[in-house]
């Protein structure tokens, strides 16, 4: 950890522990005064990362609970929330995935079929990011997997660290997978926590298939077009064709086999969720369960309690429990009236009304990176809707659409840990970056915003 995030995380906490003990701040109450001084505490300890993201949700259980903030089934609401459980199931396939080769197999594959030019192989990276992403739910899983694959690929093609055309593979591998992830409902941690929120808060239940329709077809694709164009122009570079060797494909087992029948299966029913109405998370959690089953899985129950490591989860929780508690204090309107202040909504401006979200996404994500924004955003989803003129449902959709700009690679930290695993440079991963939120500001937030009003989601 370094230690300008030390200074920060104990700065912050400083902050929040002198809000906490002063309560009532002017304005608010006493119990909403210690939840603000709570979130700050909690939520600096999450973005600095200078400790494991389970202990700050465990602390905010701690608190809330020996202070009375807020009863028991809104402080653990986060366990009862189906993303929580999406969550739980990502990594148990991701460990399926890993163990059983079949990540290593998928991505061979296609990189294989397209990685005979560096083009070609920039291409094939594009697709293996975005296939894993209805493969696992979590980006950090899928940069896990998918960057030790790629390097592998940039040294068989002959491109050496510190060159062009190995860093262009590797931003590629990482802009895919999570950038093209916000467009599918289960391959993002802010989306799943969002949408976990929108279920607590207000008993709406996200489904996969009109989720993806409103987002693919337009910012789905615009965006593996445009990873795929900036990988090429910001880090030109050419491989000697004559030394490609031959990637060896290895026959397929047993348990690569069943994996990949649970994993279709569990693909099915989520494309079909708005035939049977059965919830992502379900149909996730009930695919894990037959991957540990014996004699039928693809991993043994062991692998289950040695192997996987459940920070994620523990830490998706808190962040559902988080809004909840800050929705059932009242601590959630102050804020709102705060940054509608320096907002304008206007009902009827549809237009400035989306590109203020953006706005405002791109701001609270600026501080407390994309992990932060469901808590202190989606509880205010109500206020935004009526002052906005909107269904409640385009807001909770409209917070995704901030996701997608990175002013720096700390607001996503998935970007960040890719970047990092690959030995990427933050100055190039800035750049990229920095691109990239030009071409969407500039070209597909716009087009999002004419597919969105030609589905009528503003009406």
């Amino acid at each position: 950890m370094t230690t300008p995030a030390k200074y920060v995380a104990a700065l912050s906490a400083c902050i929040g522990i002198v809000v906490f003990v002063i309560a009532p701040l002017d304005g608010l109450d006493v119990v909403s005064s210690r939840v603000l001084g709570l979130t700050v505490i909690v939520v600096s300890l999450w973005v600095t990362g200078i400790v494991s993201p389970a202990l700050p949700t465990i602390i905010l259980f701690l608190v809330v609970m020996l202070f009375g903030l807020a009863p028991a089934s809104v402080t653990f609401s986060g366990f009862s929330a189906g993303a929580a459980w999406l969550t739980f199931t990502g990594i148990i396939f991701g460990l399926a995935i890993h163990r059983t080769g079949l990540g290593d197999r998928l991505a061979r594959v296609l990189l294989q079929r397209f990685g005979q030019s560096y083009a070609g192989a920039i291409v094939g990276t594009v697709l293996a990011g975005f296939v894993f992403c209805f493969l696992m739910p979590s980006s950090m899983g899928r940069c896990a997997i998918l960057i030790p694959l790629v390097i592998a690929l940039a040294d068989a093609l002959g491109l050496s660290e510190g060159r062009r055309g190995r860093i262009g593979l590797i931003m590629a591998a990482v802009f895919s997978t999570v950038m093209s992830g916000y467009s599918i409902l289960p391959a993002g941690i802010p989306t799943v926590v969002m949408a976990g929120a929108a279920e607590s808060l207000f008993g709406i239940v996200l489904h996969f298939a009109p989720y993806m329709l409103l987002h693919f077809p337009v910012t789905g694709v615009m965006t593996l077009l445009s990873i795929t164009a900036l990988s090429l122009i910001l880090f030109k570079d050419r491989v000697d064709h004559a030394a490609v060797p031959e990637i060896d494909i290895r026959p397929w087992t047993a348990q690569e086999r069943r994996l990949t029948v649970i994993l279709v299966a569990v693909l099915a029913l989520w494309t079909t969720d708005f035939l049977h109405g059965v919830s992502p998370a379900w149909i996730g959690l009930s695919g894990a369960i037959v991957c540990v089953l014996p004699y039928v899985g693809a991993i043994d129950a062991e692998a289950m309690a040695k192997d996987c490591d459940y920070t994620p989860w523990i830490f998706t929780v808190g962040i559902i429990s988080l809004g909840s508690v800050i929705a059932a204090s009242g601590l959630a309107p102050s804020i709102g009236s705060t940054i509608f202040a320096f907002t304008d909504f206007e009902p009827g401006s549809d237009g400035k009304n989306f590109a203020t979200m953006i706005a405002v996404y791109s701001a609270i994500a600026g501080v407390t990176t994309t992990a932060g924004v469901a808590p202190l955003l989606t509880p205010m989803a109500n206020d935004i809707a009526t002052i906005a003129g909107w269904p409640i449902l385009t807001v909770l959709m409209a917070h995704t659409i901030g996701q997608y700009v990175i002013l720096y690679p700390y607001q996503i930290p998935p970007i960040l840990t890719g970047a990092l695993l690959g030995r990427i440079s933050l100055l190039n991963t800035t750049l990229m970056g920095l691109c990239w939120s030009v071409i969407y500001l500039a070209v597909i937030a716009p087009l999002s915003f004419v597919w969105w009003r030609w589905l009528g989601m503003f009406s």
